[in-house]
């Protein structure tokens, strides 16, 4: 069976009941080891950001019914940043749409990126975040040097070449520096190279963070999980703790907040009820909800179980940013005249992947997002995960998105 895994920058989880346990609380309790908080983030462009991430989730999910879908709304918001440097009036006025960030100069887009590379990695001491950028273009495409000095100031970008009439060798080095910045977590994200391409824009990110309350492995249990398409029951490992942690409930779902480290980065678990299909939940569940539940969560010790589990998703997302209003820098009108003074420039493919894993310890994430570009012409709940459900990776000060996903099959 296919399988749909939909992730943002945040992590929710939405799960159904199960019986309740007898495993001692573990109470959340001040930690002040923490690391310089991540200060002076345009809160318009977090709230942007956070739009972007829930609409480009929802259109992927309306395209893969009862399947997984995982992204990285983070991933692709700064590898179209770093395309929106090289592109040039509707084109770039597009882009700027699809990120639902049309009223930010490029200045404001570019200091704003500068600080999240910069500041998400070092926010949590416990919590391991690494973000990557690089621009690799064809040895003999000339590019304007304007361009890459952009990408490099901003986005800490580096530059490598690449050689189209050595096509193994290079897709070899590419996929290298992908495997390397996402610990081997995502091995390729190029298989082939077509003759027109001249330039890739690739961002690699890698999250890993140990749950601050870990779930004991000798508390993991077989336990059947219910699909999203026809309810079959598949048998799965199920964490279970009981914890004193930050939960809400809503008239459709419940849901609770898991920190990683020191509370700084939190996974969101978002279970909708029993007879509330996960489709219309996800395609319904946008910025405006995501904002409401976390408005309403409050303290409180519950028993909870979440799977064990490992997903690897990919896609294109051509069609997905066409639909979101990004259309011509993918056809031979796009204007891509910052980048070089080649005539017919334009996007031919903007490759997505991710891979999410989850265990007793926490959690490790990573994501590859590759641009293309080429010479063209109210009932009592509980919280217990064992049926599908939404899980969201956030930052808490910034309420940056790193993840967000819909878990439709564990099969």
């Amino acid at each position: 069976m296919k399988t749909l895994l939909k992730t943002l920058i945040c992590s929710v989880i939405i799960f159904s009941a199960c019986e309740k346990s007898e495993i001692p609380v573990q109470k959340i309790e001040p930690d002040f080891n923490k690391s310089q908080k991540l200060e002076g983030i345009n809160p318009n462009f977090a709230n942007q950001a956070n739009a972007f991430a829930f609409k480009c989730f929802q259109q992927l999910n309306s395209t893969q019914s009862n399947e997984n879908v995982v992204i990285s709304p983070l991933s692709i918001d700064i590898a179209l940043g770093m395309l929106v440097n090289g592109a040039d009036g509707e084109t770039a006025n597009e882009i700027k749409k699809a990120l639902q960030k049309e009223g930010f100069s490029l200045e404001q887009l570019n200091t704003t990126y500068n600080q999240l590379i910069k500041g998400l990695p070092i926010v949590d001491p416990k919590v391991r975040l690494s973000i990557a950028n690089s621009v690799w273009k064809e040895k003999n495409f000339q590019t304007k040097k304007t361009f890459t000095d952009m990408l490099i100031n901003n986005f800490d970008a580096e530059t490598n070449m690449f050689d189209i009439n050595n096509k193994q060798e290079s897709i070899k080095s590419i996929n290298k520096w992908v495997a390397i910045n996402t610990e081997n977590k995502i091995p390729t994200i190029i298989e082939t190279i077509p003759d027109e391409a001249v330039m890739y824009l690739i961002n690699a990110l890698y999250f890993k963070g140990d749950w601050k309350y870990k779930f004991d492995p000798k508390n993991t249990v077989s336990s059947p999980f219910f699909t999203a398409i026809d309810k079959r029951a598949r048998t799965i490992n199920l964490m279970k703790q009981k914890v004193n942690l930050r939960t809400a409930q809503s008239d459709n779902y419940a849901a609770f907040e898991l920190p990683y480290g020191n509370g700084d980065y939190n996974m969101t678990i978002v279970l909708p009820d029993n007879d509330v299909s996960i489709e219309n939940f996800a395609n319904e569940f946008n910025l405006q909800n995501w904002q409401s539940l976390q408005n309403n969560l409050k303290e409180s010790t519950e028993d909870i179980a979440l799977p064990k589990f490992t997903l690897d998703y990919k896609t294109s997302l051509n069609a997905t940013l066409q639909s979101l209003g990004m259309k011509i820098a993918f056809t031979n009108k796009a204007n891509l005249s910052k980048i070089s003074d080649a005539n017919g420039l334009s996007v031919f493919d903007v490759a997505h992947k991710v891979s999410l894993s989850v265990d007793e310890a926490g959690s490790e994430a990573a994501a590859v997002t590759s641009i293309g570009i080429g010479v063209t012409s109210v009932p009592l709940r509980n919280y217990i995960v064992n049926r599908a459900f939404m899980v969201l990776i956030t930052e808490k000060t910034s309420n940056t998105v790193l993840f967000i996903g819909k878990i439709a099959d564990l099969g």
